[in-house]
């Protein structure tokens, strides 16, 4: 077998510093399997399953306005990864199907380079969002009206460009959960592809999670300032202790709107980090099977 090259890169998008979830699963594959896998009795084998599941039902309790949901997703993804990586794929008896089936560990290093390069650019995105946000809090602090609508158009773009790689890794691991024709060293191949779609599934949910949350966040200091402005124009109207107590207000919770936001990015970048590296050390430990086999 000629190995490809495995330096290239897939066209995710990487947001500048300026600036619908594919729900097949894969089926469940029975425990007849050779006797030479780890069947779907194995302890490991029975983990990820639970694993699996619990994904799952986090899924179907969709809600995205909640920081801690987006989270607890990316967290239950990256302990998924753990056992895959950790247990299952380190099995001796699993490393000598990878070796002995180069085409089968070649289509799945090139689902886990997909998904290296959309958590790669998810972290990207996550920087330039913070940034942002960040600018968006000072320009409050300093009352300064037409910085803040600048930061808000800067936010709204971040928030695309994190729509656009849940919609990439979707449509990149379309195929991750379509299992092949069962034969007696499938079941494997199967078992990684269900983590490979059950990934793509939630890292999408979470990406567009976090693009919502930043719109719901970045509305407030925008209806703030709808609201401060035209009273600024009829002073005359108000009683000037009444409106500043009014604008006060309206900035506070604009500001701890965004605050809020700061905290959930900040988690999620700890998370994303740790599952970024599992993911790329699948890749890589694939990848050497595929060179040792040779």
């Amino acid at each position: 077998m000629v190995i490809k090259n495995y330096r290239r890169s897939f066209s995710f998008p990487i947001p500048s510093s300026k600036s619908t979830t594919n729900n097949t699963a894969a089926p469940r594959i029975n425990g007849k399997g050779s006797a030479s896998l780890p069947c779907r009795f194995n302890p490991f084998v029975c983990q990820l399953d639970d694993e699996i599941r619990s994904l799952k039902t986090w899924r179907s309790s969709h809600s995205p306005s909640d920081p801690s949901w987006i989270c607890e997703g990316l967290a239950r993804l990256d302990r998924l990864h753990s056992f895959l990586l950790e247990d299952l794929l380190q099995h001796p008896q699993a490393r000598e199907v990878l070796a002995r089936r180069s085409a089968c560990t070649d289509n799945l290093h090139e689902d886990f380079l997909r998904l290296a390069d959309a958590f790669g650019s998810f972290r990207s995105a996550i920087v330039v969002l913070k940034q942002e946000q960040s600018a968006t809090q000072a320009a409050i602090r300093r009352n300064h009206a037409s910085r803040i609508a600048s930061c808000l158009r800067a936010q709204k773009k971040a928030e695309k460009e994190l729509t656009k790689i849940a919609t990439a890794v979707s449509k990149s691991t379309a195929n991750a959960g379509k299992s092949p024709p069962l034969s007696d060293t499938a079941e494997l191949e199967g078992i990684v592809r269900e983590v490979v779609a059950i990934t793509s599934e939630v890292s999408a949910a979470a990406f567009r999670g976090i693009a919502a949350l930043s719109s719901s966040a970045s509305s407030s200091p925008m209806r703030a300032y709808c609201a401060v402005v035209p009273m600024l124009r009829k002073l005359s109207s108000f009683n000037k202790r009444e409106e500043e107590e009014m604008e006060e207000e309206n900035w506070t919770n604009a500001s701890e709107r965004l605050e809020a936001l700061e905290k959930c990015l900040a988690e999620v970048e700890v998370v994303n980090e740790k599952l970024l590296r599992r993911i790329i050390n699948t890749r890589v430990f694939l990848l050497n099977v595929l060179t040792t086999s040779l």
